[in-house]
């Protein structure tokens, strides 16, 4: 009797290790700071958290997230939400992947994302949105990888996207949207590709104080769906070379919505005029049309290689697209609609851009 008393008591006391040792299994929602000061004594071992163990943290009375600070990988996703008396992310400053979405959003007195300083990968959407006091994004200068869309929403006191200066691709829409104060968007230079999705590629928007989106992206950037540019009282300066190429040669179907800013940053035109007048490029020469105005063949000639032609009217459609390689190229163009176009030449990954007659 004696013997199996002993061996319940052992594999009873087995059992409440292993317990306490392993990481929950299903999602986990925090609602007070007691819940949260309690995870590291209820889980001592716990530093990874599996795909689909969602992490939500909302409450009125959450401070800090110290008590999480043992967790190195969240697969799910994360949201940090709803907590008026948050002050500190700090207890996270040993997180480094966030499996799917991250979500920092209406947390009335969180200054800065302190404690994120080895976050380098989320594999869902970015939001940080109304957060009216925080002033600094720069702890999140290890991320490098998102997944999905980036959303910079509502934050009235945030001057700039400094901290944002490692992610080089955008797997969705980048939205900048009602930062009040924000007049700061070169910490984006270093971004080669904004995928898109069904509600755009790049939305900027309501932004009060912001005059230029200098450096945002760079000459190699690719934007990959609509484009929206609007109600940005002081922004007169959008001809930033990833913004110049874009409208150079928009993608197919893409919906231009640039309205409502400064004069210079009213519409597509302005800023075409100062993609032009802003950015000459004397390193490659002018490419030569002949005739013009055309009848049928259209020959364009050039000392370097042209790599594609696109042609477009005068309303921004785009009539005629081919790549090659040569210079000295002859276009049929005798099924055109007699009319203004303009022709882009890509030569050496730079756009030289002509107008011709078609009788």
């Amino acid at each position: 009797m004696k013997t199996s008393k002993i061996i319940f008591l052992i594999l009873a006391v087995f059992i409440t290790v292993v317990m306490r040792a392993q990481c929950p299994t299903t999602a986990l929602t925090f609602s007070t700071q007691a819940q949260i000061d309690n995870f590291s004594t209820t889980y001592p071992n716990c530093t990874i958290l599996l795909a689909g163990i969602d992490v939500t943290i909302t409450g009125n009375n959450i401070t800090n997230l110290d008590g999480l600070s043992g967790i190195t990988q969240i697969n799910g996703a994360v949201e940090i939400r709803n907590n008026p008396n948050l002050t500190s992310l700090l207890g996270l400053a040993n997180l480094t992947t966030a499996g799917s979405d991250f979500i920092i959003r209406n947390n009335a007195v969180l200054t800065s994302l302190a404690g994120l300083e080895n976050l380098t990968s989320i594999q869902g959407e970015f939001t940080i949105r109304t957060n009216p006091s925080l002033t600094s994004i720069a702890a999140l200068n290890a991320l490098s990888t998102t997944n999905l869309d980036v959303i910079i929403r509502d934050n009235d006191a945030l001057s700039s996207l400094n901290g944002l200066n490692n992610i080089t691709v955008v797997g969705g829409i980048l939205e900048i949207v009602q930062n009040a104060v924000l007049n700061d968007v070169s910490a984006l230079s270093n971004i080669s590709l904004i995928t898109g999705g069904d509600e755009g590629a790049l939305v900027i928007e309501d932004n009060l104080l912001l005059t230029n989106l200098n450096n945002l992206g760079n000459a190699n950037t690719q934007i990959l769906g609509d484009l929206i540019i609007q109600n940005n009282p002081l922004l007169s300066q959008c001809a930033a070379q990833s913004i110049c190429n874009y409208l150079n040669i928009p993608p197919a179907n893409a919906t231009i919505t640039i309205a409502l800013n400064n004069t210079g940053c009213n519409s597509s035109t302005e800023v075409q005029n100062l993609c032009v007048l802003g950015m000459p490029d004397h390193s490659v020469a002018a490419v030569q049309l002949f005739p013009n105005p055309v009848k049928e063949i259209l020959t364009l000639s050039h000392s370097k290689t042209i790599s594609s032609v696109h042609i477009v009217n005068l309303l921004g459609q785009n009539v005629f697209t081919k790549n090659y390689q040569d210079n000295l190229i002859n276009i049929d163009l005798s099924s055109l609609s007699s009319g203004t176009y303009i022709v882009k030449t890509v030569i050496n990954n730079q756009v030289l851009t002509s107008k011709f007659i078609k009788s």
